[in-house]
């Protein structure tokens, strides 16, 4: 530390003794700092120079993603001290932390740097503040080469010192190239810099005492150096008339890390012992174009030193500082943003469809081929046509402004109205679900200011993930690496750098066998005569910010140390090109923390970054929006003739996210899970999307390191095939076929259609979703506060306040209020890739009055005591405007010239889908020069109608429920005490029946006081299999248990041989949980067979059954029952055979035909050529498809589906309808006994079979003596109850009255009209009552007729416990008995049972009215009491 020595001793005896003792302490801690060179030479011969790193006014705030970012906050500065930063100690300290709120020193700027063998750079600062009792803290910076311009990252503290990592490109290797011909190229971009427009001129520099004249590349050609051979001398130094040769012609230059440098020797001597020479030194400035030279100095041995600062030597890209910490232990990182090969790019969402915006992160644009023609240095251009203008160069870092982060590019090309420099501002937001989003233009003021939007992962806050099991997720990306294939028992070695003679041997997530340090090791550190354990192994890897690390601890005792273990720490980097074996290569060994660093470049680690758009010729299509970031699509091998399909897991542009109980490889993109084997890997990501103009689709192809199964010189492939469905959802892949060892998928989604946007007032029609997006919904004045100003907002009105003239947007926190746009420059936009409503609104008050440099100018200001309201001329001698930027300029002196502003004030707002917010409100985004203002405003009004799939796969079953889900009503349900209704759908929010049912509700309760609550949304479905039951959540419902919970419901759907209905089967109102029940064939896993149907004959090819559907096939059947929320009714008539009614004539032919009510309009909903027969379990399904194109889907066809079901007892039975899906599919439900055929059983043996086996004499015997306890109990029983009178009457009369009633009554029903208009379904019926004859006096009954629907008769198939009088509640028939009314003679009993209930359809129907009663017949009728489990009184009201 130093030497103290005493100086002198003084005693001074005046008034007191003064005794003075002077010393002198020599520390090199006093010392002026000596400078710490920042180049170095690594052992191969490699030059590296950090030089460019050290700031002299500023100093770098590492990132910080660990658990202790909240508590501490470092500065470190490169090869030199830290400036005066508050809170920090004051010296020549290279690092600085605040720890806890203290500000420590964590070492002096002493050491140089060091190389290590693996290409790596440190720079460690020592003695810094004291640590514990012994030790002081101290700092380590290991650098990194990368592309990337990097920011260091704190990586650890090992005992007192803090380590960094800090991965850019000025760690390097740095390569001096020479070139000729006044040319050079530079090794890292292949840019060649060009001297040549500097040559065939003289230039005269003048200095204190001489003159220099020289040329660039060539020889001076002015009277100067005459002694010189004439076409030689290419610099002179002048004095009066002594002219001295500084140096011959030469064309060679010289490339030294950016700087470019000509050498001009042999000169005339100098001090008798130096030969004079002229070195000039070109540096980069753009705004010099050429520039001027400058001299420097003179060396000591007569080197004549200039600097040219001139455009001609600008390298092609500019870089800068690309993170952002916020003092908060939030630290941001927008590198990955970067791109080195290509740019984004950006289309305007109005305007020009011939512009381009090109932009980079943090970086000049990269040069492309072609017509490029953007300015080298320039971050953002405009291609306007032919014409490339710069936007901005990227001069400084990311900014925090209004809770998002913000990098402006400055100093572009001239704005066209202005003498400003455009300027580009990119405003980052934070969205974890945007990985592979684009930055989208919101307005360009004037042609001047671009302002552009980016949502995307890479703004959010770092942080670190870990795994087990050797693998790691990237937390923005979500990329797995997997290191499991570096793992190897017998190790890898390592030499000490330094001691030759000690190795390491380690082990990747594994320990090391075979050597002698203690078990579980998974570092072995060997010399001579000892033996380390380095550390046990572990299988946990942690990623920070584009590293991945491994870290042994627990290892040996520290020798140095004993209260410490030996550690080690491999990092991993990547090492994406370039030949060589991938090893581990030890990087340092700290000695008194025993702590070892290893790196080890592998290109496990790269993280390959796939364009996940293509352009189309016309516009780009981005697939991003289909990449599934948490979850997986399925798909199915829907080849009806295999009974072990596999299961397909896919994801695009990424690898697949971890899959619940299915092990695929990792980094598979496309994964095949058969039925009796392990899953596979078919297909990784490795290229983009490709448009193929001859079909007009889109393409994307895996490969994958699989050999196929069916020829192992081959690897599985894959394919997905994009064609453009317009819809509101995004779709899913369908496996369509297999090609040898490749499959292929084919996805309908609208993301590859072409977009096409119309709005009209406040309603936007995106023709790509076939929905129409309304923000009328949101009117109404809402205020919204920013940090230092305050707006209202009135979307698609206006703010009626004073002075904001009527405008929708107005900043109110000004005096006067300023109009932001007027309704009637209103502009409506989509950008599908960001799933965002643009709104823009231009027109209002003029821009307020901004600075050259961009400033906004603040009215009124003070100068000179006197207030100033706009821009003067005061106090400037040429006349030129200026403002202060501050409201005193007395006070603060910040000004600038005025600028010529014409612009009107303007504003955007950005709506975003957020289904839990409701209607929400708006918050200010950014705010530019006080002329646009950029709103973001989260609301469900903009999230389109949510269908989630109704298709699972599971167990290598796929389960179907989209016959469950409907498009036209619910399905209905009471609770048991039948005070509340509930409605409910599947897989889609609620269609009719319950108007007042919440949009995107599937689950709605209606309780008996009316109101409707919503008891959960289909946005929130989660669909699963558990113990053979398929459980269908929906969540985010009301507030409706009496606490603070919101309402769930939880699905259980059960196999069932009907389509069933769901039943509540109870209601937890602590979890606030409704659970229903629903016993469903949907549900049912089981194998649809195709058969064939010949002229109505059906042959089961496994049983060998043939069956005759007979009349069935060959009849005319009606099914009714839709009727839609507008009123509109429809009748189908079905036909197996073909329609052959030419009164029908547009029917004609067709299996099934749609027909409105009470309209001339027919619609083949099926086709009779194309019907295909299933068998499904005990049904069979008939799916008949059409060529009528669905009219809410144009890209779509109509399709019906007849589910015809078993019923014995049902005859013939009647078609009923179902419901329509929202795939424009009809289904239709009929019971008959026809198909019963199909599904019975084989005949079984008689009682004489050998197999079969009798009861035994034991169980004989047993039968016979209950059989005998039987009757003595029953004739005990009839004596207790007859032995008296009375008992014994009412006996009698009760058997009477079972007598009388045991007359069966059966109804027929005649036409007797019908119109002859093909497509009307207007008939009268006929019904009469007929009964057999019995004792007694009675009469036959006689029908009352008038003209009825064929609505009224939609299906007569009733339950046995259906009474006459729900009969009678058919509109416009009467029916009166002519037996005498009594209570013998109130009910009839139906004459026969029908086997399954039409359950089915009772919860698709809704209880519309009362009862339609008679005056003439009300003395015949009763009010129905309607069974509780099963009434037809709902069917039939209609």
């Amino acid at each position: 530390m130093g030497s103290l020595k005493l100086i002198r001793e003084e005693i001074a005896t005046s008034n007191h003794v003064q005794h003075d003792v002077l010393f002198e302490f020599s520390t090199a801690l006093a010392c002026e700092p000596a400078p710490v060179d920042c180049r170095i030479s690594d052992s191969q011969g490699n030059e590296y120079d950090l030089s460019d790193l050290s700031l002299d006014d500023k100093a770098y705030v590492p990132l910080d993603t660990s658990d202790q970012a909240k508590a501490q906050k470092f500065y470190i500065n490169v090869c030199k001290p830290l400036p005066y930063i508050l809170g920090c100690p004051i010296g020549v300290i290279g690092a600085c932390g605040q720890i806890n709120g203290r500000g420590l020193n964590l070492g002096y700027v002493q050491s140089s740097l060091q190389a290590a063998s693996d290409g790596s750079i440190s720079i460690v600062y020592l003695n810094g503040d004291k640590c514990g009792s012994q030790g002081r803290y101290s700092t380590r910076v290991i650098f990194q080469c990368d592309d990337n311009p990097g920011s260091p990252v704190f990586d650890r503290k090992d005992g007192c010192e803090y380590v960094f990592i800090w991965r850019t490109s000025e760690a390097c290797p740095v390569k001096r190239v020479m070139g000729k011909d006044c040319k050079v190229k530079d090794p890292r971009s292949g840019y060649e810099y060009n001297l040549m427009p500097l040559s065939g001129k003289d230039y005269e520099v003048k200095s204190a005492q001489y003159e220099y004249h020289f040329a660039v590349c060539g020889p001076v050609s002015t009277l100067v150096c005459p002694q010189g051979n004439k076409g030689t001398v290419a610099s002179c130094q002048v004095e009066g008339t002594s002219h001295r040769i500084s140096g011959m012609s030469t064309q060679d230059l010289m490339l030294d890390d950016g700087v470019i440098m000509i050498n001009y020797t042999k000169g005339e001597t100098c001090h008798k012992i130096y030969e004079r020479s002229t070195a000039i030194l070109f540096s980069c400035d753009h705004s010099k174009n050429p520039g001027k030279p400058a001299f420097i100095r003179e060396t000591a041995d007569c080197t004549y030193l200039f600097e040219w600062h001139t455009a001609l030597v600008c390298p092609p890209f500019k870089t800068t500082s690309c993170s952002y910490n916020d003092g908060h232990g939030n630290s941001y990182d927008l590198s990955s943003l970067a791109l080195h090969n290509t740019n984004w790019v950006v289309l305007p969402q109005t305007g020009s469809k011939d512009q381009r915006y090109y932009i980079n992160v943090c970086k000049s644009l990269v040069p492309q081929s072609g017509l490029w023609g953007c300015p080298s240095s320039a971050a953002a251009c405009l291609k306007n046509g032919d014409k490339y203008v710069s936007l901005g160069e990227a001069k400084e870092g990311p900014q925090w402004e209004s809770d998002v982060l913000v990098l402006k590019y400055t100093d572009g090309a001239s704005c066209p109205a202005s003498d400003q420099k455009r300027t580009t501002i990119i405003r980052f937001k934070c969205d974890h679900e945007k990985v592979d989003s684009k930055p989208t233009l919101i307005t360009a003021l004037e042609d001047c200011i671009y302002n552009f939007v980016w949502f995307t992962a890479a703004a959010c806050p770092l942080n670190t993930t870990e795994h087990g099991d050797c693998r790691v997720t990237n937390p923005a990306t979500g990329h797995l690496f997997d290191l499991n294939a570096l793992t190897q028992s017998k190790g890898y070695t390592v030499y000490d750098n330094e001691d030759l003679r000690k190795m390491y041997r380690l082990n990747v997530c594994g320990p090391v066998e075979n050597v002698v340090c203690a078990s579980g090791a998974g570092v072995c550190i060997r010399d001579a005569n000892t033996a380390v354990n380095g550390g046990m192994a572990t299988r946990k890897l942690v990623y920070k910010d584009q590293l991945v690390e491994l870290t042994y601890e627990g290892g040996g005792t520290c020798e140095t140390n004993p209260s410490l273990k030996h550690k080690s720490i491999i990092s991993f980097i990547c090492k994406s090109e370039g030949g060589g074996i991938s090893e581990p290569v030890l990087v340092a060994s700290d000695k008194k923390t025993c702590t070892h660093f290893f790196s080890w470049h592998t290109p496990l680690v790269c993280e390959h970054q796939v364009k996940c758009s293509v352009w189309n010729g016309t516009s780009l299509l981005d697939l991003s929006p289909l990449i599934h970031l948490n979850g997986y699509y399925t798909a199915t091998d829907e080849d009806l003739d295999k009974d072990k399909s596999p299961d397909f897991y896919i994801n695009i542009c990424q690898p697949l996210n971890p899959i619940p109980g299915v092990t695929c490889p990792p980094g598979a993109a496309v994964c095949m899970d058969p039925a009796d084997g392990d899953p596979i890997d078919i297909g990784r990501v490795t290229s983009a999307p490709i448009y193929n103009p001859d079909t007009d689709e889109v393409e994307i192809s895996f490969n994958s390191n699989t050999p196929c199964a069916i020829d192992s010189s081959t690897n599985y492939t894959s394919k997905i095939i994009f064609t453009c469905q317009k819809s509101t959802e995004l779709g899913s892949p369908v496996m369509i076929r297999q090609q040898d060892c490749m499959y292929v998928f084919e996805w309908a989604t609208p993301v590859v259609c072409s977009e096409m946007v119309s709005a009209q007032g406040c309603s936007l029609k995106v023709s790509q979703l076939q929905y129409t997006f309304n923000l009328s919904a949101l009117s109404g004045v809402v205020q919204v506060r920013g940090p230092s100003s305050s707006y209202k907002i009135n979307v698609c009105g206006a703010v009626t306040d004073k002075d904001c003239k009527n405008s929708p947007v107005c900043l109110v926190s000004s005096a006067p209020p300023f109009s932001f746009g007027i309704s009637k420059a209103m502009s409506l936009n989509y950008s599908l890739e960001e799933q965002v409503v643009i709104m823009q609104y231009g027109g209002g008050d003029p821009c307020p009055s901004v600075t050259v440099g961009g400033d906004v100018c603040v009215f009124p200001f003070t100068y000179m005591g006197k207030s100033y309201s706009e821009c003067t001329a005061d106090g400037r001698n040429h006349g030129a405007k200026w403002c202060a930027t501050t409201a005193s300029y007395d006070k603060d002196r910040k000004w600038g010239f005025c600028s010529n502003v014409t612009a009107k004030r303007q504003s955007s707002i950005l709506f975003t889908c957020d289904r839990s917010v409701g209607r929400g409100s708006p918050k200010l985004l950014g705010e530019t020069q006080g002329c646009s203002s950029t709103f973001q405003w989260h609301t469900s009004v903009v999230c389109p109608p949510k269908k989630m799939e109704c298709k699972l796969v599971s167990h290598h079953q796929t389960y179907d429920l989209r016959t469950l889900s409907s498009l036209t009503e619910p399905w209905k349900f009471s609770n048991s005490d039948k005070n509340d209704m509930y409605y409910m759908n599947l897989c889609q929010g609620i269609h009719g029946g319950l108007t007042d049912c919440p949009d995107g509700a599937t689950v709605c309760r209606k309780r008996t006081n009316g109101k409707t609550e919503a008891l959960g949304r289909v946005y929130t479905q989660t669909m699963g299999s558990l113990d053979g039951k398929i459980q269908v959540n929906y969540t985010m419902g009301d507030a409706v248990c009496g606490n603070s919970l919101r309402a769930k419901t939880i699905v259980q759907l059960t196999c069932g041989s009907t389509v069933g209905h769901p039943k509540l089967l109870r209601e937890d109102m602590t979890a606030c949980e409704f659970w229903v029940e629903w016993e469903t064939r949907a549900a049912c896993a089981v194998k649809q067979h195709e058969v064939e149907m010949v002229n109505g004959t059906i042959t089961v090819p496994e049983t060998g059954a043939i069956v005759s559907l007979g009349a069935l096939y060959y009849s005319l059947y009606k099914a009714t029952g839709d009727i839609r929320p507008n009123g509109d009714r429809y009748i189908y008539h079905i036909q197996l055979s073909g329609i052959t009614n030419s009164s029908m004539a547009q029917c004609v032919g067709a299996n099934i035909c749609q027909v409105k009510r009470d309209q001339s309009y027919c619609r083949r909903i099926g086709s009779s050529t194309k019907a295909k027969y299933y068998i499904k379990g005990d049904s069979l399904d008939v799916l008949v498809p059409s060529e009528s194109v669905c009219g809410r889907d144009k890209s779509k066809k109509v399709s019906s589906a007849i589910l015809f079901h078993c019923s014995p007892a049902a005859g013939e039975g009647i078609p009923e309808f179902l419901l329509e899906s929202d795939g424009c599919q009809y289904l239709f439900l009929w019971h008959t006994s026809t198909v019963c055929g199909l599904f019975s059983a084989s005949p079984q043996n008689g009682g004489n079979s050998k197999d079969s086996v009798g009861l035994s004499g034991r169980s004989q015997a047993l039968g016979a003596v209950l059989s005998l306890l039987l009757v003595v109990l029953t004739v005990c029983l009839l004596i207790l109850l007859l032995h008296k009178r009375e008992r014994r009457g009412l006996v009698l009369q009760k058997v009477t009255s079972c007598c009388k009633r045991g007359n069966p009554v059966s109804y027929k029903y005649s036409k007797v009209n019908t119109d002859e208009d093909g497509c009307e379904d207007e008939m009268e019926w006929l019904m009469e009552e007929v009964e057999t004859p019995a004792r007694g006096l009675q009469e036959n009954g006689h029908v009352t007729t008038k003209p009825v629907s064929a609505d009224a008769l939609r299906s007569f198939s009733l339950d046995e416990q259906d009474s006459e009088d729900e009969v009678l509640t058919v509109p416009g028939v009467r029916i009166h008995s002519g037996r005498a009314s009594g209570p013998s003679s109130s009910l009839l009993q139906a004459t026969r049972r029908r086997a399954e209930s039409d359950e089915d359809l009772v919860g698709l129907l809704e209880d519309t009215g009362s009862k339609s009663t008679s005056k003439s017949g009300a003395k015949h009728q009763r009010k129905a009491q309607p069974d509780p489990e099963d009434s037809d009184e709902d069917l039939l009201r209609v």
